[in-house]
């Protein structure tokens, strides 16, 4: 009996052995089942626009281990961003540094990342310094630049843009994103010396800014808005119609600003560019402006004759309400209630039409914005189409 027992031992290790292989076996396999179900989870949140839960997910999969790789660390440094933990975001792109074998473009990669950490907590002082040793770096030399731009923009530092961007024009990815950039530099210079009133110095900012990019229509209206404020109206009338080349969609912030141009009994001249104006954009502005000339030069009689082409031509609220005033004064008191009913509801249409919206985000402000307050992107605040402009105040350009 003792002889069988010794027998079995070995039977009983081996089995012993067998089992808590295959217990292992499967503990590695729930926790690497755990791991894909993280990553499978972040994708599908990050797929469907759900950042938040795909930074949760993803951090669940990357931070299931102690030791990372170069770019474990760095992926979970950019998700502990994402999350708002600046600290371990930090100090994930910082423990890069202490690597063994770092080359030079994991650590040009790893600071740019370190540049964005101290951005985004406000820091700007140190993500300056980062920036400006990173310039250095051919591998993230562009990246690095965009980024010093951008923090330069932040802060207001329109100087330290314009040179940083001359420094290295060559190196931005985009030309004529950084053109945009540049000419509404110069345009905030210029806004800064028109406010402590050196015209001419602010004239300069803006030609400037036409100068870089020529599509410029804040510059245009500045220049033409001094330009009339000094009853220089041939100038301004250039840069009025430079605008309409350049944008012939915001033209309706023109409108009260070419009434200017013109004494009042020179109405003639200012509608032949009205007219041409309307012929390419169609504008509503445009179109009510032509209707207060020709009331005024013509009769009511020309005036609803043009506003029915246009609304043959046109679907426009306002200029079909102006309709109704003009038809107004021909009709009975008693048909003169009704239809007043009927436009009190046309007119109740345009009372919360935003003025402006951005044409990248599709954010809708009663102020004009050059610098979209949502998506951050320039000279993007484009007039709303059903809106009259053509007897307001512009806000300052």
């Amino acid at each position: 009996m003792i002889e069988l027992l010794f027998l079995l031992l070995p039977v009983a290790a081996f089995y012993g052995w067998y089992m808590g292989y295959h217990a292992a076996l499967r503990n590695n396999e729930n926790r690497n089942s755990g791991k894909i179900r993280n990553l499978t989870r972040g994708l599908n949140f990050f797929f469907n626009h759900d950042r938040k839960k795909a930074a949760d997910e993803l951090i669940s999969f990357y931070d299931s281990q102690s030791n990372h790789s170069f770019e474990e660390n760095l992926a979970l440094g950019n998700l502990y961003r994402e999350r708002g933990e600046m600290e371990r975001a930090i100090n994930f792109h910082n423990n890069i540094m202490t690597m063994e074998g770092l080359s030079s473009d994991e650590r040009a990669c790893a600071l740019l990342e370190l540049a964005r950490d101290f951005i985004q907590s406000g820091l700007l002082d140190k993500a300056e310094e980062i920036l400006k040793e990173l310039i250095s770096y051919d591998a993230e030399k562009s990246r690095a630049c965009e980024l010093l731009v951008k923090l330069y923009d932040q802060e207001k530092e329109w100087h330290k843009a314009l040179d940083t961007i001359k420094s290295f024009r060559n190196i931005f990815r985009s030309a004529a994103n950084i053109s945009i950039k540049e000419a509404e530099y110069f345009c905030e210079l210029g806004n800064d010396a028109f406010s402590v009133k050196q015209e001419k110095e602010a004239l300069e900012y803006f030609k400037k800014a036409v100068q870089v990019n020529g599509t410029c229509v804040r510059a245009y209206l500045n220049i033409a808005k001094i330009n009339i404020e000094n009853r220089r109206f041939r100038e301004a009338l250039e840069a009025l119609e430079a605008f309409f080349e350049a944008a012939p969609q915001m033209i309706s912030l023109c409108v009260k600003l070419l009434a200017r141009c013109f004494p009042e009994d020179s109405g003639a001249q200012e509608l032949e560019i009205l007219e041409k104006w309307l012929q390419r954009s169609g504008s509503e502005a445009v179109a009510l402006r032509i209707v207060t000339i020709i009331c005024n030069t013509r009769g009511v009689s020309d005036a609803e004759e043009f506003i029915i082409r246009y609304l043959k031509k046109y679907s426009s609220i306002r200029v079909f309400s102006l309709l109704m005033d003009l038809r107004l004064e021909s009709l009975d008191s008693q048909s003169q209630q009704k239809l007043l009913v009927f436009k009190s509801l046309i007119d109740a249409q345009k009372i919360n039409s935003s003025r402006f919206v951005c044409r990248h985000c599709g954010f809708k402000s009663q102020m004009l914005f050059w610098k979209c307050p949502s998506c951050h992107k320039w000279e993007t605040m484009q007039p709303n189409a059903s809106v009259d402009f053509s007897q307001e105040s512009l806000p300052p350009a």
